[in-house]
């Protein structure tokens, strides 16, 4: 799980980056995101979509890396969204360039 849509988007753009290269990404995430509804119209997600919502342990308990994980609000948006992505990028990176309706986008 990225802990924001930025990191998100940079893993995937790694997927091909040679000229003529073609590449599939996917995108896993645990079991636990399905459980997180996330209002997108609240004030917090609003203000920071970034903000934090999960924090879990990882690692374990012999693993010196073990800490919590964050997680923000618009990475778990993002996976349990079941329309367009591209209109979940373009709102979450604030794109007002084009025409971003769920209608256009089924």
């Amino acid at each position: 799980m990225c802990p924001d849509l930025c990191s998100l988007i940079q893993r995937a753009g790694r997927a091909a980056r040679t000229p003529g290269t073609k590449a599939l990404f996917i995108y896993m995430v645990e079991s636990w995101v399905a459980e997180k509804h996330i209002d997108q119209l609240s004030s917090t997600y609003i203000k920071d979509p970034d903000t934090p919502i999960q924090a879990r342990m990882v690692g374990n308990s012999k693993s010196k890396g073990k800490g919590k994980q964050l997680v923000g609000m618009a990475s778990v948006a993002f996976a349990n969204s079941v329309s367009c992505l591209r209109i979940a990028f373009a709102k979450y990176l604030g794109d007002n360039s084009g025409d971003h309706s769920e209608d256009d986008h089924p």
